[in-house]
């Protein structure tokens, strides 16, 4: 993550539409109580913590854009701290500049609000903990066999950086149908190692990768196996000597692994791993670690011979398809409890094996011939601002808050706005030229607009949530309600709306307003789906805003089914487009926001931003026929050239 980028400017008073921001963020924190989350269920608890996180952090990036000098709402620290970057919000935190505008009332939350300093990201932890940065693990998943049930060798990596909170407990869910063996196999039976390194950036011999290992073995206890590792035997992979003083010179630490359910006939299979921290007094990694845990086709003995061919550890499904596990992750921050997901490459395909074909008979290998040497290829124009669209064209009024944009066949800009402080919001459209071409149309509460095929404007707007189809024109043609929180739309090539939801969901709705199917409920891990697009073979793009934990862009097949991650560790994205070759564009609206633009094979092309004199607060996106990035960015619609 790149730090802030902060810019000089002269101290001035505060506009309208500043004080008015300042009240909305005050009037939306002062409802963050200690009620809130009382009496919820650890799930209930947990997206309770992840909204009031979002809004806080939202909060907490306008405070430090309207301070001056520059300052996030935060405590000192505390006398003989460690340093890691990280703060406690401040709820009575006051302007620099004017000690009378507090950053909110007093709060009554059960939890710690605290802020990466460095990123700008909002996190929370237990009450007391330390103030360390929430963990940034990545755990991916190999298997050795990917045919339909097979017996593979399975591989955890799971990568953990230095300075942030150390992992407690680890948490994997399999996908129905995968077969969990191994559950009651006699105590000392191996079922596979495990391979600790610590980074050279550790403080017990800095310049050296630092190794232990130990087996991964059945404890006769049933569900349950155990990984005793002695950290005395670390050694160097440099010259292989001996170091001393790792992990708090701890000697041995017994980690446990249960398994907690078959995983056959449709239940998830789940693993359970407890990291042992006995004795441990730091509560951050002291280095970067990686943790690679192997799970053995078949239990062996001590000598390595297979003891019961039969029993099979791990059993594949039988039937071909993607199947994406889960995971999340308890640290020695967090509130009891509360799990966080993790990052990864989790997704796994099920294929039968394609069939051998002959080998053709060898041609003669024609002389060389020779070829001109390819010029480079030349890097990627920047992509610049040429048009700003603020509302005011045509004698119109002035834009508070732009939420979402769309582009219809003749390039002409639909632009939806939010009042921030009333929460009634508009419709207007704009031809290429940024021109008016329609009156303004009085919406309830709008907060997403696409085009279907007749060029009219399919908008999610009300309480109720409604999806509203109007005319160019503004005029309701039909609407019907879709009883959740929706969020954000798109049109499919076949017609049928996309909805995305609060909880992390997509829902396909005909637009008469029958409910056609729901899809990705289960491979959403974070809180809400914010933006929706569908690429030019009807592939769908669903950009998931999982709290501030880990941001994902998941990709669905046409039928509905999860394909694969996208895109990873992009902090709210709010928007999201496709192009006509299938470039995806995507929004980070808080720490640097910038555009990130990916090619179809989730290669990364190129980004605008982090710059606050291009893009200050990105929004909807959309893409025209020249290529054009139209962009909702709060008072303005921003237009960037195209990629070249």
């Amino acid at each position: 993550m790149e730090p802030r980028t902060h810019s000089m400017r002269q101290q001035t008073g505060f506009t309208l539409v500043e004080l008015l921001a300042v009240m909305a963020i005050i009037g939306i924190l002062a409802g963050i109580t200690a009620g809130a989350v009382t009496g919820l269920g650890g799930q209930g608890i947990n997206a309770q913590i992840a909204s009031d996180t979002n809004a806080i952090e939202t909060a907490a990036d306008r405070f430090l854009n309207d301070s001056f000098p520059e300052t996030f709402p935060v405590a000192a620290l505390l006398s003989g701290a460690e340093d890691l970057g990280v703060r406690t919000i401040d709820f009575d935190a006051a302007l620099p500049q004017d000690p009378t505008k507090t950053f909110v009332p007093d709060s009554a939350a059960l939890v710690s609000y605290r802020i990466d300093t460095v990123t700008g990201r909002v996190f929370t932890a237990d009450d007391g903990a330390a103030l360390a940065p929430p963990p940034d693990s990545r755990l991916d998943a190999s298997f050795s066999d990917l045919s339909p049930s097979g017996n593979p060798v399975v591989t955890f990596e799971l990568n953990m950086g230095k300075n942030r909170a150390a992992v407690e407990e680890l948490r994997i869910q399999g996908p129905g149908g995968f077969v969990l063996g191994g559950t009651a196999l006699p105590s000392g039976s191996k079922v596979g190692k495990l391979e600790i390194t610590f980074g050279n950036d550790n403080p017990w011999r800095s310049g050296h990768e630092i190794s232990v290992d130990t087996d991964l073995v059945a404890t006769g206890r049933a569900h349950e196996w155990e990984m005793a590792a002695d950290y005395t035997t670390a050694t160097s992979d440099s010259d292989n000597s001996s170091v001393t003083g790792v992990r708090e010179s701890a000697a041995t630490l017994t980690h446990s692994l249960t398994i907690s359910a078959s995983g056959d006939l449709g239940v998830p299979g789940k693993l359970f791993l407890v990291m042992d921290r006995t004795g441990l007094t730091k509560t951050q990694n002291e280095a970067t670690e990686t943790w690679v845990l192997t799970i053995f086709d078949n239990a062996q003995d001590s000598a390595g011979v297979v003891i019961v061919p039969e029993e099979r550890l791990i059993t594949n499904p039988s039937v071909s398809k993607v199947y994406r596990w889960l995971t999340e992750e308890h640290s020695t921050i967090q509130v009891d409890d509360i799990f966080v997901p993790v990052a990864g490459r989790l997704s796994i395909v099920i294929k039968d094996l394609v069939a051998a074909t002959a080998t053709p008979s060898p041609s003669p290998t024609p002389g060389p011939t020779p070829t001109a040497t390819p010029p480079p290829t030349p890097t990627p124009a920047p992509l610049t601002l040429v048009q700003t669209i603020d509302g005011t064209q045509g004698g119109g009024i002035a834009f508070l808050n732009t939420v979402d944009v769309a582009v219809d066949a003749g390039d002409n800009i639909r632009v939806i706005e939010t009042d921030i402080v009333t929460f009634d919001g508009r419709l207007k459209s704009f031809d290429k030229e940024g021109d008016p071409i329609s009156p303004t149309t009085v919406l309830d509460q709008p907060k997403s607009v696409a085009i279907d095929a007749t060029g009219r404007s399919v908008v999610v707007e009300g309480f109720t949530f409604t999806i509203a189809t109007r005319d160019p024109d503004g005029t309701l043609v039909s609407s019907f309600p879709t009883t959740a929180n929706s969020l954000s739309v798109d049109v499919g090539q076949d017609g049928n709306y996309l909805v995305g939801q609060s909880p992390a969901g997509v829902r396909q709705f005909s637009p008469a307003g029958v409910l056609l199917q729901t899809f990705g409920a289960s491979d959403f891990i974070g809180s809400s789906v914010e933006g929706v697009a569908v690429d030019p073979t009807s592939g769908r793009f669903c950009a998931n805003d999982s709290t501030g934990v880990a941001d994902w862009v998941l990709l669905f097949n046409s039928n509905g089914t999860f394909n694969s991650v996208f895109a990873t560790g992009i902090p709210q994205p709010l928007g999201l487009a496709v192009d006509a070759s299938g470039n995806v564009y995507v929004s980070q609206s808080i720490s640097g926001p910038r555009i990130h633009i990916f090619q179809p094979n989730g290669s990364l092309i190129d980004t605008i931003g982090p710059d606050p004199a291009l893009i200050s607060t990105p929004r909807g996106i959309a893409i025209d026929s020249d290529g054009r990035i139209i962009l909702a960015d709060g008072p303005v619609v921003k237009i960037f050239s195209g990629l070249p």
